[in-house]
């Protein structure tokens, strides 16, 4: 159906970590996609101590730690 190149996303991952330090990881979506990003952060929080990892949804009003801009 689809042929998809997974080197690609670890390219990018790559040129992100050689230019970036990552103190935080944040999984954003809108309307019911809590499950689907609860995943994604129970493994990164059960794997890694280096990072902090958040889901977020539409109805979050809280701000990342070092953001500069105002929730809506």
């Amino acid at each position: 159906m689809y042929e998809i190149d997974l080197n690609l996303p670890k390219q990018i991952v790559a040129d992100v970590l050689s230019n970036h330090e990552i103190h935080s990881v944040a999984f954003v979506g809108c309307g019911a996609s809590m499950s689907d990003l609860y995943p994604a952060k129970y493994f990164l929080a059960n794997n890694t101590d280096k990072f902090r990892s958040s889901p977020l949804t539409s109805s979050t009003t809280t701000r990342l730690p070092g953001s500069t801009s105002t929730p809506s």
